[in-house]
């Protein structure tokens, strides 16, 4: 646990204390001032009463915090209530062993209308205590937010419910006074603490406004003097007006006329403030961390501190590291990172405070990403620091070439040394030509908005000087006499070198090349279809034009045309026009940059077309010299650079839309090993011992083919059939490796399938964990197909008008229907059920629904009682009742999603493949497809090129065996797989029966 010692209590000198009224000190009873008015607290707007229930508390701690209680009944802090709002308490136990009440306030937080804070920064309240001020008086007041009253109307919002430990009486109870916990105590009670100290200091305070100073931070008060007896005066002067009006003062706290006293955690004396001892210790008695809260508690803690230590960004690095990882890792990094803090803490020097009479001196570098400086102000002939900067670079800057990141950094903590210097003059030190390289580099780096931003900052601000300095670290500008002198580096040649994609790129021609090419990327929308393009050409030629996948974006398509072009000019000098900006600053800038950062954007996400984009900076690479430049492709005017791009503009929209139809979205019927069946299989030792195994025998290429047609193909070869015939449909590896069965058969099918199944990304994606739970008991299943339906709606985004899709299952052979609605009402229900499933598959016996009012409305009720179909609603609040069809719900969407990934449809588009898909997909448990089942024979897609398709007497004789198989396959896989229904018993045997 962190905990700071308070400051050592001294007795208070005689003709203060016999000077001030006796009241002011405090006494166990909380004060209340007479100037504040109640406080009316507002709630937003719509926000209901918040009504949470008491946290179980021990009966000891409840009669630890039962005096506190009495005590603030008795003083009128607390009051009875019955309110509509309750919120609970939980007692915190303080290191003396005692406990306070605290409250759990945060859901009236929730619903309270937001004040703007207006509360002194810590970092800055000292800025105005110069070297001048010798005295000084602390003061802290006690119980501050219980001198603020509330209005009788808002009590109510902080009513919490209390149980008398002795006599086990339960009532509500809330407070008269501004509670600790509410998010407004802080500015309210800092600003009316305020308003009576300016009054103070107006009307009763004579001493000249130059000779003392007074600092208030929420409760704390703070007085500066130059003169002990002006100390003297105003403290008394003060403690009187804090005691008449109402506030009560620590005496054990109170700092009374020092030359040193400790305020906000720093000791603070004539010129000087430096870390408190006892903050010190306490932060040095931290063990090692063991998890990441720990780790931030220490962070939070040292980090307070970070303004006493040089380079604290470097020091803790590794630490903040470990806080971005998932998993907590502790190494030596980590250890002597916590050990150097610890140490750096301890010697951490006093800084001078901040004197407003005198000129500030920065210096300023960057390392590993970070920006490093010191403030410091002359005293004599040396250099005193008034503090110590360290911040990180953001994901922007930090991929900038080293020259312009000290930019950045320069431009960084001049923002936070003015926060001290509040418009003094600052004299910056940096060892970099922030000025020439920002002028004359920072247009290809930064946005238009922060170069701007920079350019104010440093050239047209009075009270900002740049200076060069050869100093490489903070230390040795403290230490040095010189400031001032010559780099040993010019920024701008070296960012030209080091950040190029190539450090012979040119973007003007280059004299006698051996090519000059024009490029363009072309995508387009045309009939909801986005088609894409790219051509690479001369003046007179096309040297290659292909079309892109559709749905590919401009900039890819652009990219991929300059890619192409560097590639097909390897080893030769050439020329490159492009008119794509995007691509232009690809290749000239951004691409190094982002390629430094990581290929992040500002956002810390990865950048778009990543792999396209790594991929042109290795071809950049390829020429023997390349000049790429830009050209506008508005223009009509005339000349070889326009005409050729005009070319390679009209080549590149042509080839778009030649685009290659895919018949992959479905499984194909024939034998998925044909095309590899020309040339002589890649046998293993395994697979020939499957091959005799099965009794296969070798046709006349070399093949092994069993009596059933099945053809043995070597693991090699399948491993590619699974991924082929997997993207065509993503089905599961069972579902898969039984539809192959029929054609093929290979060692380690099923491992391959799954393996397959596990790295497809679109699968990865789209397909839920389920795990196989224990099956409670069978839903009703109908007797023959068509005759038991289950339904339900399912939501999905809308498209073509259509929000809803209306799913029917047929609980005996698995056979899904779907019909895309703009509604979820009854009407839909009546209007497929009258018009798509009667007259396809007969008046049903029963439906399946669950209580939905699409589903019990009087309308469906009505047609199933006319049409004698049992209508059967599920258990509520049960979703398991209606599992076939919820399963299904889930499957189409899956598939949805992938065709629509896939293809670039929308859904109602896909929903025909969709269902197909899942209709001729062989089901887990029977092995056979909803297909086979309702139609007795296999699914035949369409013949290829090449394949002898037969028809006559043979064919006919065929499908009537096939038929035969099929159904004598199908009539024992249901048999046995149909679950019992619930109503019907599932043996013979009674209650006392016996049995053995």
């Amino acid at each position: 646990m962190f905990i700071i010692k308070e400051v050592e209590p001294q007795p208070i000198r005689e003709e203060i204390e016999q000077a001030v009224v006796p009241w002011v000190w405090e006494t166990g009873t909380p004060g209340k001032s007479k100037a504040a008015q109640p406080v009316v607290v507002e709630l937003k707007e719509g926000k209901e009463p918040v009504q949470l229930k008491q946290y179980a508390i021990k009966p000891e701690v409840r009669r630890e915090i039962a005096p506190i209680i009495d005590q603030y009944l008795n003083l009128g802090i607390l009051q009875e209530s019955e309110s509509e709002y309750n919120t609970p308490i939980f007692p915190v136990k303080k290191p003396n062993g005692k406990y306070r009440l605290v409250q759990d306030l945060r859901a009236i937080n929730e619903i309270t209308r937001d004040i703007h804070p207006v509360v002194a920064n810590p970092y800055t309240l000292l800025t105005s205590v110069s070297e001048k001020f010798e005295w000084f008086t602390v003061i802290d007041l006690k119980d501050a937010f219980f001198c603020i009253p509330l209005a009788l109307e808002s009590r109510k919002y902080f009513a919490f419910e209390w149980e008398n430990p002795d006599t086990g009486q339960r009532r509500q109870l809330t407070w008269s006074r501004l509670p600790q916990g509410f998010k407004n105590s802080l500015p309210i009670f800092g600003n009316q603490l305020a308003r009576e100290l300016e009054e103070w200091t107006t009307t009763q305070v004579t001493v000249p406004s130059m000779l003392y100073v007074i600092l208030q931070y929420v409760h704390d008060i703070f007085l500066a003097t130059t003169e002990r007896d002006i100390c003297s005066q105003l403290t008394i002067s003060l403690l009187n007006m804090l005691g008449q009006g109402g506030y009560r003062v620590s005496r054990d706290k109170a700092q009374l006329v020092r030359t040193e006293v400790v305020y906000l955690e720093c000791e603070i004396s004539k010129g000087v403030r430096k870390l408190g001892t006892n903050r010190i210790a306490a932060i040095c008695a931290i063990p090692v961390p063991r998890n990441h809260q720990e780790l931030r508690s220490f962070l939070g803690m040292v980090g307070w501190c970070r303004l006493w230590i040089l380079n604290f960004g470097l020091l803790a690095r590794p630490l903040y590291e470990v806080l971005k990882e998932a998993h907590w890792t502790w190494g030596r990094a980590q250890e002597k990172a916590f050990l150097e803090l610890k140490q750096a803490l301890k010697e951490a020097p006093a800084l001078g405070l901040p004197d407003l009479s005198k000129e500030f001196q920065q210096y300023v570098t960057e390392r590993h990403r970070l920006a490093l400086g010191v403030l410091t102000q002359k005293i004599g002939p040396w250099k005193r620091p008034v503090g110590y900067f360290s911040k990180q670079l953001d994901t922007v800057s930090s991929g900038w070439p080293g020259c312009l990141r000290a930019v950045a950094a320069t431009v960084l903590l001049i923002q936070e040394a003015r926060k001290l210097t509040l418009g003094r003059k600052l004299e910056v030190y940096v060892p970099h030509m922030v000025i020439a390289v920002l002028e004359q580099k920072g247009g290809h780096w930064l946005s238009s908005s922060r170069l701007l931003q920079y350019q104010a900052l440093l050239r047209e601000q009075d009270d900002i000087e740049l200076k060069t300095t050869p100093h490489l670290n903070p230390a040795e500008f403290l230490r040095s006499d010189r400031e001032e002198g010559e780099l040993v580096h010019d920024c701008v040649e070296i960012t030209e070198q080091v950040y190029a994609s190539r450090e012979d790129l040119k973007d003007v021609p280059i004299d006698g090349p051996d090519w000059e090419l024009f490029t363009d990327g072309s995508s387009f929308v045309e009939n909801g279809t986005r088609y894409a393009g790219y051509a690479v050409v001369t003046t007179l030629q096309v040297i290659e034009a292909k079309a892109l996948p559709p749905g590919t974006s401009a900039q890819k398509a652009e990219i991929r045309a300059l890619t192409r072009a560097l590639e097909l000019s390897k080893g030769k000098m050439v020329n490159v026009w492009i008119d794509s900006k995007y691509a232009f600053g690809v290749v000239h800038v951004h691409g190094a940059l982002w390629k430094e950062r990581g290929l992040l954007t500002s956002q810390g996400s990865t950048i778009k077309h990543r792999d396209e984009i790594l991929l042109l900076l290795e071809a950049v690479r390829e020429p023997a010299a390349v000049a790429v430049m830009h050209v506008p492709g508005y223009r009509r005017e005339d000349g070889k650079i326009y005409q050729g791009n005009r070319l390679a503009d009209k080549t590149a929209k042509r080839l778009a839309k030649e685009i290659r139809i895919q018949s992959a979205l479905i499984p194909a019927r024939r034998n998925p090993v044909n095309s590899y069946m020309k040339d002589e299989p890649p046998y293993l030792p395994d697979d020939v011992k499957l091959a005799h195994l099965v009794k296969a025998q070798k046709n006349d290429k070399g093949w092994y083919v069993t009596a059933a047609g099945q053809v043995v193909v070597p693991v090699k070869i399948m491993q590619a059939i699974l991924e082929t015939e997997h993207y065509k449909c993503h089905w599961g590896a069972e579902a898969l490796v039984k539809f192959l069965k029929n054609e093929v058969i290979s060692n380690q099918m099923l491992t391959m399938a799954k393996r397959v199944n596990a790295t497809c990304p679109t699968c990865v994606k789209n397909n839920p964990l389920v795990r196989k739970q224990v099956q409670m008991g069978g839903l009703k299943v109908g007797p023959q197909p068509g005759d038991y339906w289950q339904i339900d709606f399912s939501e999905l985004p809308k498209a073509q008008g259509n929000k809803y899709l209306l799913v029917y299952v047929c609980t005996f052979s698995g056979w899904p229907e779907a019909f895309p609605c703009r509604t979820n009402q009854a009407k839909e229900v009546v209007k497929t059920l009258l018009k798509e499933i009667i007259p396809r598959f007969g008046i049903p016996l029963g439906m399946s629904t669950d209580r939905g009012p699409h589903f019990v409305a009087g309308i469906i009720q009505g047609v199933a009682k006319a049409l004698g179909i049992r209508w059967d609603l599920h258990t509520p609040w049960r979703p398991q009742s209606s599992g076939q069809v919820e399963r299904m719900n889930q499957t189409l969407k899956n598939q949805l999603k992938k065709i629509c990934q896939e293809a670039k449809v929308q859904w109602p588009q896909a929903l025909p493949i969709a269902l197909l898909r899942i209709r001729i997909k062989p089901r887990e448990r029977i092995g056979v497809s909803p297909y086979e089942v309702l139609y007795g024979k296999a699914y035949h897609a369409a013949t290829y090129q090449g394949d002898p398709h037969l028809t006559g007497d043979q064919v006919l004789l065929n499908y009537m065996l096939s038929l035969n198989k099929t159904l004598a396959a199908v009539r024992g896989a249901l048999q046995w797989n149909r679950p019992l229904p619930l109503e019907n018993p599932v043996h013979d045997i009674s209650p006392g029966d016996m049995c053995m």
